[in-house]
């Protein structure tokens, strides 16, 4: 009997914790090319955090925005995610070891 219930309780922990990753990949996806940064921000999901404060200045007029978490991640590589826009018009998500 315990050992059904232990079992129960590891089933329920592994189905609890949701994986954003896709999701979040899924939204990158969705993002069209020439979306403005205050659009982009407004459609933000709650699992993800951008470091919308300190973006890198790749050259004059392109800045780029690092993904900082991903909720429930379980990305085994490891990736650097980041977006990019060019003029405050979204250029693409792209992602880095």
């Amino acid at each position: 009997m315990k050992k059904g219930i232990f079992i129960l309780l590891v089933g329920f922990a592994f189905v609890g914790c949701h994986n954003y990753h896709n999701d979040c990949l899924k939204w990158f996806n969705n993002i069209k090319e020439g979306t403005t940064i205050t659009d982009v921000k407004e459609s933000q999901p709650d699992f993800i955090t951008i470091n919308w404060e300190n973006p890198d200045t790749l050259e004059e007029n392109y800045l780029r925005y690092y993904i900082e978490e991903i909720n429930g991640s379980k990305d085994l590589l490891n990736m650097d995610y980041f977006i990019e826009f060019k003029n405050g018009k979204f250029r693409g998500a792209f992602t880095h070891k």
